[in-house]
């Protein structure tokens, strides 16, 4: 009896020991991610991995290993990529955020003369326009044109073209009319 007294105090003994010492390396441990913890990506820019690192107080113990994410470079959105280390039950993690941006404004190109000369009476015939954007592709369709009403009077008149993507980068042009007597 007074055996397995000894023996269940030694077991105790053991335990405890145990805990302590995954609670210090708990304390001790951690993942640090190489870089920085939030990134602004503007479209088409790649997201390049820089990885996590696992230290155990200032010692480099290995490379944490990334989780499986839905980082889609080529989409617009906020995007979270973890890191983890486990060793028994010590389970460390770290995050980087990814955000996809489009900051670039759609390009607006004016066919024909931007600046042109008719003489009165001579309606207006819109020579084109063409809108491409980086992540919206072709929006020809929707550039917006104001024309001034009094187009056909003699003077100096101005027509505005704007087009905005998705994003609400905008791209303004501006094609000037002489009209003649």
């Amino acid at each position: 009896m007074k055996k397995i007294r000894i023996l269940l105090s030694l077991s105790l003994v053991m335990v405890a020991v145990l805990v302590g010492i995954l609670l210090y390396l708990d304390q001790q441990i951690r993942v640090e991610l190489v870089g920085d913890d939030h990134l602004v990506l503007n479209y088409p820019e790649k997201y390049v991995e820089t990885g996590a690192k696992v230290f155990f107080k200032d010692r480099q113990l290995q490379e944490a290993t990334i989780l499986p994410s839905s980082l889609e470079d080529t989409t617009l959105g906020e995007y979270v990529v973890e890191y983890e280390y486990k060793l028994l039950n010590i389970h460390k993690k770290a995050k980087r955020t990814i955000v996809v941006v489009d900051q670039q404004e759609p390009q607006l190109q004016l066919l024909g003369e931007v600046s042109m000369q008719l003489e009165q009476g001579v309606e207006f015939e819109e020579p084109g326009f063409e809108a491409l954007d980086n992540y919206d592709g072709d929006l020809t369709s929707q550039v917006i044109v104001k024309m001034p009403e009094e187009i056909e009077e003699v003077g100096t008149h101005e027509i505005e073209y704007e087009v905005i993507d998705s994003s609400g980068n905008s791209q303004k042009a501006i094609r000037t009319i002489e009209v003649t007597k």
